[in-house]
């Protein structure tokens, strides 16, 4: 069995890379550079690469400040699994989407996929400015709201459990390369842990979304 990625989620991948960065708690990595200049040619390597018969590396592993006085664990990858995990998580990034809820209901807001803009793999006009503003929007149509609630997920990323995720994946991408690719990458990132996704970057945002499947 072997699986390998399509030109155009490897091309899409490096893409947002190169304009966003890989990770939003690091320096950016400096191969990003060399990616954004020589893309034709590291997409020709990474097309051919088997990632059934690939080995991801792990992550550099460190505490970053959080607020004032918190931290939180953070991760990054190598430039190359960074490329190849987004580029998988692209893949498939339709189907996940597919199958969160949509306008009508409750839905999560930030970090929905768009496989159709030029240089991001997200929706445009979901930020957290944007969320706001759409809170803001519902109160003003509706007078009837008197309270509003406001939470806070503590180590949203650090706890998202594995398995779930696991089975999530394979209800949304069933016996799909990608998604086997995706499992590999955390297992080995997180080594015996059963939950947590790597932290920091733009993949961990997009998997983080799978949790809110509607079922």
């Amino acid at each position: 069995m072997a699986f390998k990625l399509s030109v155009s989620a490897l091309e899409k991948a490096i893409k947002h890379l190169c304009k966003y960065g890989d990770t939003d708690v690091f320096p950016h990595l400096p191969e990003l550079a060399f990616f954004r200049d020589e893309s034709a040619a590291v997409v020709a390597e990474l097309k051919e690469l088997d990632l059934d018969s690939y080995n991801p590396g792990g992550a550099f592993e460190a505490l970053a400040p959080k607020s004032r006085f918190g931290f939180r664990i953070t991760h990054q990858l190598s430039a190359v699994d960074t490329v190849l995990l987004l580029a998988a998580v692209i893949e498939i990034g339709s189907l996940i989407e597919a199958r969160r809820p949509h306008a009508n209901g409750l839905e999560a807001f930030s970090y929905r996929f768009d496989g159709t803009t030029d240089g991001s793999v997200f929706l445009p006009n979901r930020t957290f400015k944007d969320w706001l503003h759409a809170q803001q929007n519902r109160i003003q149509r509706s007078l009837k709201i008197k309270q509003v609630v406001l939470t806070d997920i503590s180590d949203f990323y650090a706890r998202i459990n594995f398995h779930r995720l696991e089975n999530l994946l394979d209800e949304a991408a069933p016996a799909n390369g990608a998604a086997r690719y995706i499992k590999k990458v955390i297992k080995v990132i997180r080594a015996k842990q059963s939950f947590g996704l790597p932290v920091g970057g733009t993949a961990a945002r997009l998997l983080g979304g799978v949790g809110t499947f509607r079922h």
